[in-house]
This record gives C-alpha cells, structure tokens and sequence, in this order.
C-alpha cells in the first residue's frame, strides 16, 4: 500500500498505480491469532504461518479494501464473508473460511485445495439458538419471493451444518439440526426443493425413515406435477421452459438416486414408474 499511494513517478505505469507482484502473502502470529481469540489456543497446530494472496490482472477498490483490512487488523476483530457473495470476491482465500452460519469467517487455518470448512461449534450454537426465523412456519405469515429465496438459504446452511455433524461421528446433534430445521423452515411454508433431498439422505442414514420419506415424497410429487403440467403445454410453450422440464427431471433423479443408495424402496418403488415413463417420453 505504501508502494500504491506513493507519489514518486517509479511507482506509475502511464501514470497508474500498479503493485509490483502477483503473489502476496500475509504473514500470521499465532500468538496474536490465539490471543484474540480468532482460534481456540487446543488449535493451535493448525494455524498457518502465512495466507497466500494471488491478485487478478485488476483489483477493484472493494478488493483493495479487504485487502487493507486483512492487513491493519491483524486479527483483532473478526472478518466474515456472506454465503451470498460471489466467489470472485474471495480472493482466492477461500481455504482459510469457516462457515459460522451465514457468513464465513476468514481464519489462518485450512489446507490448500480444501475450499472452505464449516465450523460446526460455532455454526451449531448461532443456527440453532442465536438465529431468529421470523415465525415463518406459521401458515399465517406471508412469505413473498425475495422472503422465500433467503429461507432457502437458511435451509442449505442448515444442510451444511448436519453433513458437517454427520462426518464428525456426531449422531445426536445431528438429528437435533435436523429436527429444528423442518420445524422452523417446515415445507408447509416453504417447499421442499433439491436441498432438502440432502436433509432426507441424512434422516436415512440416522435410521429416521419415515422423515425422510416425509420429504423425498413432498419432493417428487412437486417435480411429477410440474412435469405433467410442462406436458399439456403446446410445442412452442413446451420448447420454452425446456430447462424447468430438465430441472425437475434431474431432481425427481436425485431422490431416486438417494433413495436406491439408502435402499429405502418405498419413495423408490412409488416414483421410479413416472421416471421411466419420462425418461422414455420423447415429447419431453
């Protein structure tokens, strides 16, 4: 940055700011990293000794922020990211982010190539006692679209946290995620949709059968409606929304698929006909 600001000609390309290097790194005091309590001190074989930076060809003045920020802070207050935000503002860190709910936190931990990890202890204790859900499940409460698009999200971080739980051997906190995610984003409010096909593969997997039949069934009767709906269309119309007709047939596939792996024949014996049936429909 002192390179950036300066005010000496040696500094400029046709009179522009440019930084030197494609390659920067930020070095890491795990001292500093554990006394702010940026990590826990019993992780502290974890910690990176630096976190490598590659720039892009150019750096907007939001990157640049971050990039100040990442630098002046020095880990004395946490850093986050919204799931919401485009991987290309990430800059290339994304191996040192740890989901913590709906956001994820920048850390000097991570392996390279490992994307980003979910912090179940921290995740757990916001999605299931800090978050409030706006009383959505109350059939009484209207949910417009935009309202609908977040609850969906909410729902996949949801999906994050149990298969985060589920692979750490953890069965009990696991099933408590899953509970409190269809009580509070029920599929009464909000549909059951390609994400939720994730929260039934692990209610099978818990031994809860009839919960996740509950929602591969409210799935696959959605995407059989859509599809026959698409097929009373005329051609032309058809032709338009041929990709919600592949979208539907790919999930309708997926809980198929889910439900074979798991074996649990009920789901697969009540759908597999209509698959079939459209698979072999040349009109679709």
């Amino acid at each position: 940055f002192d390179f950036i600001l300066s005010d000496d000609p040696a500094t400029k390309q046709n009179k522009e700011a440019y930084i030197p290097a494609k390659q920067l790194f930020l070095p890491v005091d795990a001292q500093q990293v554990i006394k702010t309590g940026t990590v826990s001190a019993d992780r502290i074989a974890e910690i990176n000794p630096q976190i490598d930076i590659t720039l892009s060809r150019r750096l907007t003045k939001s990157e640049l922020m971050v990039l100040e920020m990442l630098k002046t802070n020095n880990w004395k207050r946490p850093m986050y990211f919204a799931v919401t935000v485009g991987d290309d503002y990430y800059l290339g860190m994304s191996d040192h982010f740890e989901l913590t709910g709906l956001a994820y936190q920048i850390v000097p931990v991570g392996v390279k190539g490992a994307g980003p990890q979910v912090n179940t202890k921290e995740m757990y204790v916001n999605m299931m006692t800090k978050f409030r859900f706006g009383n959505i499940a109350d059939p009484k409460v209207y949910l417009d679209e935009n309202t609908l698009r977040m609850c969906r999200t909410h729902r996949m971080m949801f999906s994050q946290l149990v298969g985060a739980l589920y692979n750490e051997g953890d069965s009990v906190r696991t099933l408590n995620a899953l509970d409190y995610c269809n009580k509070m984003i029920p599929g009464t409010a909000v549909r059951h949709d390609y994400v939720s096909t994730m929260l039934a593969e692990y209610y099978y997997k818990l031994g809860q059968n009839q919960k996740g039949d509950d929602i591969m069934d409210a799935v696959a009767k959605d995407c059989i409606e859509n599809i026959e709906w698409y097929n009373n269309l005329n051609t032309v119309q058809r032709n338009s929304v041929k990709n919600r007709i592949g979208h539907n047939m790919a999930v309708l596939n997926q809980v198929l698929r889910i439900c074979d792996q798991e074996k649990q024949k009920t789901i697969l014996d009540k759908y597999m006909p209509y698959y079939m049936r459209y698979t072999n429909n040349s009109e679709l």
